[in-house]
């Protein structure tokens, strides 16, 4: 089909929308001319409400091909917003790894805490995991035992040990503090961010309103993604119906211009045939007339021949007839042989030619009849194609309507897109007054937490300042024992010489002697050593009782114990009697 058959088939030349009432009026509506011959204003070309009229292929065309563009922005505003929703669930994800690791961390200072308090003994300065291992106590130090069997270590803080154990405990001290404080900050960490999650978890009701909303959103772009998704399979679908269409409506178009050629060539053939008919006709009906006058001619020589038989040849005989009178008889030639057979031949040759001409008659009868009924085969052939061609109409119309859906489709999709635009825009603006209130908050809780903090770093400062004073205390009234009891092992070891060297003297002047010795020898009274410490009355109370030649060290007196200070408050007593006299008695009677 032509574009004269198109625009033969739609006459009108007002636009599609029916605003532009004359080709001349240009002053209402600026329009553009196609090339089908149609009209389209400017309020067309994007789509505000285009009646649905019939159109052409073209006009078809430029409108699938406005139509790209409008799908082309909608398809680009959906895949920002899926973006965007990556990118928010990405954050969500790295959040929650944030937690994660927080979690972890603080698993981990849970068991490393857990296993250094296992690692301590349950009673003294052990219990801080010391270098100093209690089986083997300094050389400094000096083990006194209690009468139940325990052993509990004396430092001696003046000696380089002693400095080297306080300053590992104060720095086992500082290293608890900073895993406390970092357990404390991982602790509010971990509480800000369950916080956080709780809070997302269970947010309030406009923020469930409007992931609602969203929500609902969403669905409704995927629903309108799937309906995008359909209306271009539907305008693919129409494309290649209408590629087809315009295909066979070049290849009918074509046979019509074939079948028209034919016809024309076989019109110029029936009018030559026409024309040779009707020659042929003039020359039968000039021959037939000869013929019968040549019948006449020689039925009339015959019947002078016949009544002239007898007479001499080469005259002319008069031939009576009753209608004419005796003036107006005429006198007969009458031919010879050879004029009879020349005539004879000259009939002869007619009647072959008029056979001939009948046969020509008859065959140029046949052909007109054989291209009658090609001319009907013909004729129905063009009907064929009007009814394709009043289809391939029809089926374009239908494209038409079904481009018209899609329009209002997508302006219905435009119109949700910016509504959804807008909400999200809302959507956005609340949660960033959110996140600033948040942030205020957060701010204000680091402040109180810092405050609080402050707080306790001080008074735990004076805490310990108190036990710093207290253990100091402690170690001054430790060296005084100390010293104390180092005069009392010299005064004993000086007490057991003496008393070696005397027993010596008595076996020397016994073995001098040799004689039996008498009672009141052997109870002689040994010198006993000065005394080192004032002593006080004997207690009598007391359950073990020792010589009265023995020097009163004031073993048996409770002494203020060493207490250095720890977490747990286990003071470190020094306890007399039991094992350490057993020994002293022991090394007495081997002196």
């Amino acid at each position: 089909m032509s574009k004269q058959q198109n625009v033969s088939t739609f006459v009108s030349t007002l636009c599609r929308c029916g605003r532009t009432s004359s080709l001349d009026d240009n002053s209402q509506i600026a329009r553009g001319r196609l090339e089908c011959g149609h009209y389209i204003c400017a309020d067309c070309w994007h789509y505000n409400n285009p009646l649905p009229t019939p159109i052409c292929n073209i006009c078809n065309l430029h409108l699938q091909a406005q139509e790209i563009p409008r799908l082309s922005l909608y398809v680009t505003a959906y895949n920002d917003m899926v973006g965007r929703f990556k990118e928010l669930e990405r954050i969500h994800s790295q959040k929650i790894h944030e937690s994660k690791q927080a979690n972890e961390v603080i698993a981990i200072l849970k068991a490393k805490l857990a296993s250094f308090q296992k690692a301590q003994p349950p009673n003294g300065v052990a219990s801080l995991s010391s270098p100093i291992s209690p089986a083997q106590p300094h050389p400094n130090t000096s083990i006194v035992s209690s009468s139940s069997g325990i052993k509990s270590p004396v430092i001696d803080w003046q000696s380089e040990a002693g400095k080297q154990f306080s300053v590992y405990l104060i720095k086992q001290r500082e290293t608890l503090a900073a895993c406390q404080r970092e357990c404390e900050s991982l602790k509010s960490r971990v509480n800000e961010l369950t916080a956080q999650l709780e809070a997302k978890n269970h947010p309030n009701a406009e923020t469930v309103t409007a992931t609602e909303r969203a929500e609902l959103m969403e669905a409704e772009l995927e629903g309108l993604h799937e309906r995008l998704a359909q209306c271009e399979d539907d305008l693919e679908k129409a494309r290649a119906e209408l590629g087809a269409a315009n295909s066979q409506n070049q290849q009918i178009s074509k046979e019509a211009a074939d079948s028209r050629k034919e016809a024309a060539q076989q019109r110029a053939a029936m009018a030559k045939v026409r024309f040779e008919i009707a020659s042929l006709k003039s020359r039968c009906e000039t021959a037939e007339r000869d013929l019968a006058s040549a019948r006449a001619s020689l039925k009339a020589k015959d019947e002078a021949i016949k009544a002239n038989a007898r007479s001499p040849r080469g005259r002319s005989i008069d031939l009576p007839s009753p209608s004419r009178s005796a003036a107006e008889r005429t006198m007969v030639y009458i031919p010879t042989a050879t004029e009879l057979e020349q005539s004879a031949t000259r009939l002869v040759s007619l009647q072959n030619d008029v056979s001939r001409l009948n046969r020509e008659k008859s065959a140029i009868e046949q052909e007109i009849a054989q291209l009658k009924e090609s001319l009907k085969s013909q004729e129905e052939e063009n009907r064929a194609l009007g009814g394709k061609l009043r289809q391939s109409a029809e089926l374009a119309s239908e494209i038409g309507k079904l481009h018209l859906a899609a329009n209002s489709r997508a302006e219905a999709a435009e119109e949700k897109l910016l509504d959804i635009q807008k909400e999200m825009q809302e959507l956005k603006e609340l949660m960033e007054t959110q996140a600033q209130e948040n942030k205020a908050m957060q701010n204000t809780a680091n402040i109180a937490s810092g405050l609080t903090k402050l707080t306790e770093h001080r008074s735990r400062i004076a805490q310990l300042e108190s036990q710093l004073a207290e253990v100091t205390c402690v170690r001054d009234k430790a060296i005084t024992q100390c010293e104390i009891w180092k005069e009392n092992r010299d005064s004993w070891k000086r007490w057991g010489e003496v008393m070696a060297l005397r027993a010596k003297q008595w076996e020397d002047e016994v073995s001098k002697a040799k004689t039996p010795l008498a009672r009141d020898a052997l109870s002689i009274m040994p010198e006993e050593p000065p005394l080192m410490s004032p002593s006080g009355p004997p207690d009598l109370g007391k359950s073990r009782k020792r010589p009265f030649d023995m020097p009163d060290t004031d073993v048996d007196a409770s002494h203020a114990a060493a207490k250095p200070h720890t977490d747990q408050g286990s003071p470190i007593t020094v306890d007399s009697g039991g094992e350490g006299t057993e020994r002293k008695r022991a090394r007495f009677t081997a002196s």
